[in-house]
């Protein structure tokens, strides 16, 4: 990873990409990958490269949930949340949504290569890779702005079941937002939702 001037902790995901479905990867392998993804290609290329998958020219949300969970096993700011699943799960939906809600300007969830050039990921993932705490990460990574979201979301969803109604939205912010607004959230007006049940907001689309 760091020949490839990629995070630390994306060194199984790159293993996987050479490898295949093999256990050990041969010299020659390592410069044919090197040579189709890596040699003359800028870093967010090579990111690009990296997450897709096969031949894709876009990057899925499956495809980022894939290489950042080796992340919750090997960052220091994270170690507190191996006892919990279920937060290791929550907070990685987090970090992906948010990251598609800053730069996938198509909102479609296909994150294409142009998208992440204009991005600040490759920074933000050096920065991940090199603070021990998370927190002081500011984009997409800290514990801190996922706690906030998912309490609100908590405190909104009463029968907790990960989705919420018009009437559950409306109480945002000691009702802070009219019905009128909230029926063109649920409408698609801002982002089309994504919880595949009808009148119903996801933490996602949260």
């Amino acid at each position: 990873t760091k020949v490839c001037g990629l995070a630390s902790f994306f060194s199984n995901s790159l293993f996987a990409k050479v490898a295949g479905t093999n256990t050990v990867v041969s010299r020659a392998e390592c410069q044919q990958w090197w040579t189709n993804n890596a040699k003359q290609k800028d870093p967010e290329h090579r990111l690009f490269n990296l997450l897709r998958t096969g031949d894709r020219n876009y990057v899925s949300r499956d495809d980022w949930r894939e290489h950042l969970v080796a992340l919750l096993d090997t960052h220091p700011g994270l170690d507190f949340l191996k006892g919990t699943p279920e937060f290791q799960d929550r907070y990685l939906e987090c970090v992906v949504e948010r990251i598609y809600y800053v730069n996938n300007r198509a909102e479609n969830y296909k994150m294409s290569l142009a998208e992440i050039k204009r991005s600040n990921l490759t920074s933000v993932l050096k920065l991940v890779d090199e603070e021990p705490d998370i927190n002081k990460v500011m984009d997409y990574f800290s514990y801190e702005h996922f706690y906030v979201l998912y309490c609100k979301f908590w405190e909104l969803d009463t029968d907790h079941d990960f989705l919420l109604d018009r009437d559950d939205l409306v109480k945002l912010s000691n009702y802070a937002l009219t019905y009128r607004i909230v029926d063109r959230v649920f409408a698609g007006a801002c982002r089309p939702l994504t919880s595949q049940v009808p009148d119903r907001l996801g933490d996602q689309d949260f």
